[in-house]
C-alpha cells in the first residue's frame, strides 16, 4: 500500500474528511490529496513522502511508525540529512526490514561482512 492509500482507508473507516485529517495530522489538504492520488499534479510522478510526513501520519492515526513503514511495502521514502534528500528504494526498505528482524549475532555478522565493525565504524577504506 502507499501512504496515501493508508490515509484514505483510515479517513473512510473513521468518517473523516480531508479537512479533519489535515487538522489532526498537520499535513495540508493539498499534500494529502497528492498522497492519496500518489501523483504530483504537475509532473504526474508518484509521491515520495518524507520520514517527517510518515511520522505525522503515525501520530494522527495511532499506528506505530514501524508498522506504518512496513505497510508501505513498495513506496520509496525520502529522508532529509543535512539538507540533502536521500531516497530509500523498495529494495533498501526491504533490507532495513530484514535487518531489524535479525538477532544481535546475525546483525554483527552481516555488518562485519559489509566491512562495518560492531561499533558502526567502517573497517574498510575506500
Amino acid at each position: 500500500m502507499t501512504l496515501g492509500e493508508i490515509i484514505k482507508e483510515y479517513r473512510i473507516k473513521h468518517g473523516m474528511s480531508m479537512r479533519e485529517f489535515e487538522r489532526i495530522s498537520g499535513i495540508s489538504r493539498g499534500y494529502l490529496s497528492m498522497l492519496e492520488k500518489n501523483e504530483h499534479p504537475k509532473t504526474k510522478k508518484p509521491i515520495t513522502p518524507s520520514v517527517d510526513i510518515i511520522r505525522q501520519v503515525s501520530v494522527a492515526t495511532g499506528i506505530s511508525f514501524d508498522k506504518l513503514f512496513d505497510m508501505m511495502e513498495n513506496q520509496p521514502v525520502s529522508i532529509a540529512s543535512d539538507n540533502h534528500d536521500l531516497s530509500l528504494s523498495p529494495l533498501e526498505k526491504e533490507i532495513i526490514k530484514k535487518f531489524r528482524k535479525l538477532n544481535n549475532g546475525e546483525r554483527d555478522m552481516l555488518l562485519r561482512s559489509l566491512g562495518i565493525d560492531v561499533k558502526g565504524e567502517s573497517t574498510k577504506t575506500g
